[in-house]
């Protein structure tokens, strides 16, 4: 672990210099002065624009006095960031984008009027720093450099946001936090519900009577990533001793975080989330070990009502196919029809992925480049390109090369092995930090593993990601300190 502090000339801390309205009369009248001013140039705008700002401003100025509020903000706002998304040439801007900004420049301004400012980093963040730096390198081969420079700031700002958590949260804050990332899921979840009950989207998101849930997500698999990320975090609050109506509450949100990833027919975050589940389980304790029976159990009915065709056809199909995904085949000599398109599509873009690092195999064809050189790779009857090799391990070798591809598996495994490092030093089976490590551990699973299938840094997920680890780096930091705490003791 990484430490540094920066202190004033004359040491100590000074108080932040925050601007202040004298009393009296004077106050009064500057006040009102401004209030005019304030809403006659919001009288100026168009309706739109005007409670945009009327709304915006307020926001604004809260998040920079409250960090906590900005950091709030920055959860709310990555299942709703497509609400928000505004386009400047070639990029797309979302509040997700201001707000981290908001939230790092904040806290060092903030850090720099007190003539302080701590940054604490540790192995995970180190990883994502060499990371960024692999990223940096194959930029050199980009066809685009705009589409690098989305993927370059991208890692940046997960950098930037597992750092601020590190740096400035307590480990007991994280309860809160996590309540937050579930509410902000369960808001998210229901609206999935409302397409999938209601069939409220495009219709090539239908199977038979019901629609795939998308969300604000665009996407099924992107709903259904970011839900199976919130998931195990929902099952280890309710596992956590709390008074009745939290628990009641934590349990509420988890179950429809649950049903919304089962209403995105998402595969692949069904398999990831599910790995995840079981690895929680068995790492955890009796009690978790006995609550995987139940859930092994359920599954277990799923599976038997398709088998006996009790569920739609439809459904059925979808989720009799579910291992077809680990199939390697040669699209070419495979007939496509309704029910293997998804499958033979992925696979055309593992091909194309494949070509591509086998033509720049040390450093790749640029971050985020996938796009743009895909017309060259293409297999026939595949020309439309979905913006990523439907792999992530592949998007990356191709994208990066294996320069890349050994910075992006080591980062992963500084992450496991934090993460079983932690949970080897957390002897409390329901303590904050082991169940923090244990529900980590389930999402960073979920995560991989749907990213085995699909392109899971997309939609402020990876910020998400970023927030996670942040966490459990935070929670690392706390049990190396009680040991070290306790082996002075003895």
């Amino acid at each position: 672990m990484v430490s540094r502090a920066l202190a004033g000339p004359f040491g100590g801390h000074r108080p932040s210099p925050l601007a202040s309205v004298s009393g009296g009369a004077a106050g009064l009248i500057g006040l009102t002065v401004a209030a005019l001013i304030f809403a006659a140039l919001i009288g100026m705008l168009p309706l739109a624009a005007a409670a945009a700002v009327a709304i915006g401003i307020p926001i604004v100025v809260l998040a920079a006095a409250v960090p906590r509020v900005c950091l709030v903000l920055v959860i709310f706002s990555i299942p709703f960031s497509s609400l928000t998304k505004v386009t400047f040439g070639t990029f797309d801007v979302t509040a997700t984008d201001p707000l981290v900004a908001l939230l790092i420049g904040g806290w060092l301004v903030r850090g720099a009027l007190r003539d302080q400012i701590v940054v604490r980093i540790g192995p995970i963040i180190v990883a994502m720093i060499v990371l960024f730096c692999s990223q940096l390198l194959s930029t050199l081969t980009a066809t685009s450099f705009s589409s690098s420079l989305k993927e370059l700031i991208k890692t940046a700002e997960m950098i930037a946001v597992a750092t601020y958590v590190l740096s400035n949260l307590d480990v007991r804050e994280a309860p809160f936090m996590l309540l937050t990332l579930l509410a902000a899921g369960t808001v998210e979840s229901l609206n999935g519900l409302r397409q999938f009950v209601t069939r409220s989207g495009p219709e090539f998101f239908a199977i038979g009577p019901f629609l795939r849930a998308y969300g604000d997500f665009g996407q099924p698999n992107a709903l259904a990533g970011y839900l199976g990320m919130l998931l195990p975090f929902g099952i280890a609050l309710a596992l956590r001793p709390t008074g009745i109506w939290q628990r009641i509450a934590v349990v509420a949100m988890t179950g429809v975080i649950g049903a919304g990833i089962l209403a995105s027919l998402s595969r692949g975050a069904w398999l990831g989330t599910g790995i995840g589940l079981v690895v929680m389980a068995i790492v955890g304790s009796p009690r978790t070990r006995r609550a995987l029976i139940g859930a092994l159990g359920a599954v277990a009915g799923i599976v038997s009502l398709a088998a006996v065709g009790a569920l739609p056809k439809d459904i059925t199909d979808h989720i009799t196919v579910l291992f077809d995904n680990f199939g390697v085949f040669d699209v070419r000599t495979v007939a496509v029809n309704p029910a293997n398109f998804s499958v033979v599509e992925r696979m055309a873009h593992w091909q194309a992925g494949w070509a591509m690092a086998m033509d720049h195999p040390l450093v790749g064809i640029g971050p985020g480049n996938f796009d743009d050189v895909y017309d060259r790779y293409s297999l026939p009857g595949w020309s439309e390109s979905l913006g990523h090799a439907h792999n992530y391990f592949i998007n990356t070798f191709a994208e990066m090369g294996i320069i890349g591809l050994f910075a992006f598996v080591g980062f992963l495994s500084i992450v496991f092995a934090r993460l079983v490092h932690g949970l080897r030093l957390a002897t409390e089976p329901l303590g904050t930090e082991r169940l923090l490590l244990l529900a980590a551990l389930g999402a960073s699973i979920a995560f991989c593993v749907h990213n085995t299938f699909d392109n899971m840094f997309v939609h402020g997920i990876g910020l998400l990601f970023a927030l996670i680890l942040g966490l459990v780096e935070l929670a690392v930091r706390e049990l190396e300190s009680d040991q070290v705490v306790h082996a002075h003791r003895n």
